[in-house]
């Protein structure tokens, strides 16, 4: 009788054993998911996704992992080792933008955020754009304007359209700029064009009364810094 009690005793230990052990195993694979994966999505400041840009992840110890945004711009990291690291996210620099890097802080347990990355207009690059289908020798030049848009107790409006006319050009056609502004409430609107021109700026953002400003002047292949405050309906 003993002898059964002890077989008994030591069958159900090793039941126990093997219960904590599937469980163990079950919440690091869930750990595992949760903080050994990162992904994104890479796009200008309007909101525009940039396919192609590469991506790469890095830490002090020397690990370093990387990849490529698809055609919507997104990008994924998988089975990250040590996911509980501080690690640096960067976008190499792309033709016409400026670099980007952020660090990234993970907690055991708690899954990566997803990264919106907003890639800003390299201002010192000064581009033309020559036509095909006009006479030879005609230029197109860059006529921009860049800033932010804050609300009324000046913290940063995001969403908001801002709107970029040629002042000389009938509304509805082709000839406008639009930007949505990111979580910063930046904005960078252009238009291209053979000659010079004035432009009327707008912005538009639910709740607050609508802004619009006119007779502007740009300079070719030049940005000019426009601010702007929406005020309270």
């Amino acid at each position: 009788m003993p002898r059964i009690r002890k077989l008994i005793l030591t069958i159900s230990l090793v039941f126990v054993g093997l219960i904590s052990s599937a469980r163990t195993t079950l919440a690091q694979a869930k750990l595992g998911a949760m903080s050994g994966e990162l992904s994104g999505q890479v796009r200008d400041v309007c909101g525009r996704t940039i396919p192609g840009a590469t991506v790469t992840l890095s830490n002090r110890s020397g690990a370093a992992y990387r990849a490529h945004a698809d055609p919507e711009g997104r990008f994924v990291f998988r089975d990250i080792s040590s996911p509980s690291d501080t690690w640096v996210l960067t976008v190499e620099q792309m033709a016409g933008f400026e670099k980007w890097h952020e660090d990234v802080q993970s907690k055991p347990g708690v899954p990566l955020d997803e990264f919106n990355i907003r890639l800003l207009r390299d201002l010192g690059l000064k581009v033309e754009r020559f036509s095909t289908h006009a006479a030879p020798g005609t230029v197109f030049h860059r006529y921009s304007a860049i800033g932010k848009v804050t609300g009324p107790n000046r913290e940063p409006v995001s969403g908001a359209t801002v709107t970029l006319r040629n002042s000389g050009s009938a509304i509805g056609q082709t000839t406008t700029g639009r930007c949505t502004t990111d979580e910063h409430g930046r904005f960078d609107v252009s238009q291209w064009l053979t000659t010079s021109a004035r432009f009327t700026l707008s912005v538009e953002f639910e709740g607050l009364l609508p802004h619009v400003q006119s007779n502007i002047e740009l300079k070719p292949d030049e940005h000019r810094v426009i601010n702007i405050t929406l005020q309270p309906r």
